[in-house]
């Protein structure tokens, strides 16, 4: 079951991942690499207690599934362990996103509705 309560947490633990794999040097890369955001975008969101957006999570996650792709292609197992991890944290981004969008047309909703009662 993939846990999606916080999506900050999850993209840390990317971080970590990506780090570890050599793949990105520090948190300023992630950020404008993988997130496609300014350098200092993670800082900002811990500091002002927000979750990362939906853009974010969508621009990682499709670039994840990209990554996934071309490393199954090479057929060599240190690399599909890699190509498990991305499909992993695509789908956990996928799953934030619809979260995300959900929560936000049921209360956009759910207001108009009050507002059409009252």
């Amino acid at each position: 079951m993939i846990n999606t309560n916080d999506n900050n947490t999850a993209l840390s633990d990317l971080f970590k991942t990506l780090t570890a794999a050599g793949i990105v040097d520090n948190i300023k890369e992630f950020n404008s690499d993988w997130l496609h955001r300014s350098e200092g975008y993670l800082r900002y969101l811990r500091h002002n207690n927000k979750q990362a957006s939906v853009s974010a999570l969508a621009i990682c996650s499709s670039k994840l599934k990209h990554y996934s792709k071309l490393m199954r292609q090479q057929q060599k197992p240190t690399l599909t362990k890699l190509a498990e991890e991305f499909e992993y944290n695509a789908r956990k981004f996928d799953t934030m996103i619809m979260q995300q969008s959900e929560n936000k047309w049921i209360t956009q909703l759910s207001k108009q509705h009050s507002d059409t009662i009252n």
